[in-house]
């Protein structure tokens, strides 16, 4: 068996199995009511999904037989056109390790966790700019806050959304809908390790989250973040199915290990061995934008307490003082990629498609890890955009920070930064510090 661990500081991140903990949504499932309430909050939601089928079990994997017959119609044909990848899942060992069967070709599975292999994910920024990541959301404790830092400082933030929660909090969920420059994105149904998954499944945990995604705010997410970060070619190729871009990280600081209120997770293994406390978070948030380099930043963070929510505001400020970064928020916005499926800029309508599946060709990122960065934009080229004004783009004004977003959608819809050609530089000295990690 090819074994690695799955988690170290900075580009991976792992809080569940290697400290004991149950992988998966248990940890967010809510504590604070009972379960007589618990499934209230779920009668909230529609008997049935937009697709016809009954939503799966908030906290398992979605069986296959949970599938729309399209979502499955789409996989066969990908498969049977050789887009996805002919690798075994791996396994999730007793101590918390990955592995893969002997005389597995690694270099062909291209493993996020195991390597750092990053084809096509989007995971670094350009220097000098600042995109927040918020993992494990809606959660009733983490959530609202963030929704508070994020009116009160005028940013834009991405969210990657686990569908478990949002069934176990639709209301909080539809808080968070109603901030226009919070861009959603998806961290799976059930919050577990994709690797380990079958075709199917990885299909149906992501699926589902977007499927409800979709039913609850007309937005069909086309940005995936995988639990633990744990993406190979097989996991990319099928989001790409959805129609998702696979998204990681630069800088990680353990602020899921944080408590509400007060306190750090004592029970977890990984969390006493890194001992973050809110004052460990804040400082070690702080110092990725502060001091002379300007290293561009996606951030790995958690909307699950107030406490991670108060180290991401120190975070925030932090950056506002650094005249050498740029806030630009959601992810997208780092390079004017279209936030949805369905909907190219943050101000711009939604259509309506009849599912979740692609209607656009997908905006394939490539090189990301050598530093070019290059996209095509395909038919989003010639998509509308209303030009309104993105989270950030007055606050230079309002607050005197020259250093906030100040990108908006173009008229013609194609970015207004971007050249003709859609390639983005990253910026020598951002890449290799972030490879030397």
């Amino acid at each position: 068996m090819v074994q690695a661990r799955s988690g170290s500081h900075d580009l991976t991140h792992k809080h569940d199995k290697r400290g004991g903990c149950i992988l998966g949504t248990d940890h967010l499932r809510p504590r604070d009511v009972d379960e007589a309430t618990l499934k209230k909050r779920q009668a909230t939601l529609p008997a049935v999904s937009g697709n016809g089928q009954k939503y799966p079990t908030p906290g398992e994997v979605p069986p296959p037989s949970s599938l729309p017959q399209a979502w499955v119609d789409a996989y066969n044909k990908a498969k049977k056109a050789g887009q996805i990848p002919d690798i075994p899942a791996s396994k999730e060992t007793p101590d918390g390790l990955i592995a893969y069967p002997k005389g597995t070709d690694m270099n062909a599975v291209c493993s996020w966790t195991l390597s750092k292999c990053n084809d096509g994910d989007i995971w670094q920024a350009p220097q000098g700019t600042l995109a927040f990541g918020f993992d494990d959301g809606p959660t009733p404790n983490g959530t609202p806050p963030l929704i508070d830092l994020i009116k009160k400082e005028n940013i834009a933030t991405t969210h990657f959304l686990i569908g478990s929660a949002i069934a176990w909090a639709p209301d909080v969920m539809s808080q968070l809908a109603a901030v226009d420059s919070a861009h959603l994105g998806i961290h799976t149904w059930s919050h577990t390790l994709q690797s380990t998954k079958s075709d199917l499944e990885i299909l149906g945990d992501l699926g589902w989250t977007q499927q409800i995604i979709y039913d609850l705010t007309g937005k069909v997410p086309a940005y995936f973040r995988p639990p633990e970060g744990d993406a190979d070619a097989r996991v990319r190729a099928i989001a790409r199915v959805l129609g998702m871009q696979t998204v990681l990280w630069t800088k990680d600081a353990d602020d899921w290990c944080l408590r509400q209120g007060h306190g750090t997770a004592t029970s977890i293994q990984s969390c006493v061995q890194s001992a973050p406390d809110l004052e460990t978070v804040t400082k070690e948030q702080v110092s990725w934008v502060s001091g002379s380099k300007n290293d561009g930043v996606i951030t790995l963070e958690h909307e699950t307490t107030d406490q991670a929510i108060k180290a991401a505001g120190s975070l925030v400020n932090a950056a506002q003082k650094n005249k050498q970064y740029k806030i630009v928020g959601a992810i997208p916005d780092l390079w004017d990629l279209p936030w949805y499926s369905n909907q190219f800029a943050q101000g711009d309508k939604p259509t309506k498609p009849k599912d979740i599946l692609p209607t656009h060709s997908f905006v394939n990122v490539t090189d990301g890890g050598a530093g070019s960065a290059q996209y095509d934009l395909g038919d989003w080229k010639s998509a509308t955009s209303t030009g309104s004004a993105k989270a950030g783009a007055t606050s230079s004004a309002s607050k005197g920070n020259s250093n906030s977003a100040t990108t908006g959608g173009s008229s013609s819809g194609a970015p207004a930064t971007a050249a003709a050609s859609f390639t983005v530089l990253l910026g020598a000295a951002a890449l290799a510090a972030s490879l030397a990690l």
